[in-house]
């Protein structure tokens, strides 16, 4: 299987996530016996797979509803979505080479 520019990038942040959630679980069962763990970890599988399935149901009851409207559930991707206008790009008065986008709003990101 081919992985993407964009699938390759996410790897390492996958990796280091996946290694902190051993790390932690590591130091929160150190002290406990083998049985302690493995219910623990059986408990919060059988939680992690209940929430997975209900989230499936969830999207494909949606869906059916949405289908008996005659709506999509999912909006496709393109400008024909967006509800907004669309804001005219020009240049910064100060500095001559960088982008502005008028029509008020902060461009701040906190």
């Amino acid at each position: 299987m081919k992985l993407t520019d964009e699938q390759a990038a996410e790897a390492p942040a996958i990796v280091k996530r996946w290694l902190q959630g051993k790390c932690r679980e590591i130091t929160q069962y150190k002290n406990s016996d083998a049985r302690a763990y493995k219910t623990a970890k059986q408990s919060t599988l059988v939680k992690q797979q209940f929430t997975r399935w209900r989230k499936k149901e969830l999207a494909h009851g949606l869906d059916q509803m949405m289908s008996k409207t005659g709506q999509q559930s999912h909006p496709t991707p393109g400008p024909s979505n967006t509800s907004a206008p669309a804001k005219k790009r020009g240049r910064s008065p100060n500095n001559p080479g960088a982008p502005v986008v008028s029509g008020g709003g902060s461009m701040n990101v906190d």
